[in-house]
């Protein structure tokens, strides 16, 4: 999943500074510009969908 964000150009691996091992994945701009547009999107559509449950239910 994460090669083919990068591919993309949405994401880019930058090595953990602090292990070696490991790498961070970070959002690039034109990453950002897409989570910007779809995010509000997704909120809406989980906000949609526990609108039948009740409130005690969401605890």
């Amino acid at each position: 999943m994460i090669n083919k964000l990068e591919k993309k150009g949405l994401v880019e691996r930058k090595q953990n500074p602090d292990d070696k091992r490991a790498f961070n994945v970070i959002l690039t701009e034109q990453g950002k510009e897409l989570f910007d547009e779809i995010f509000p999107k997704h909120v809406e559509m989980i906000s949609r969908s526990f609108s039948v449950i009740s409130d005690e239910e969401k605890l």
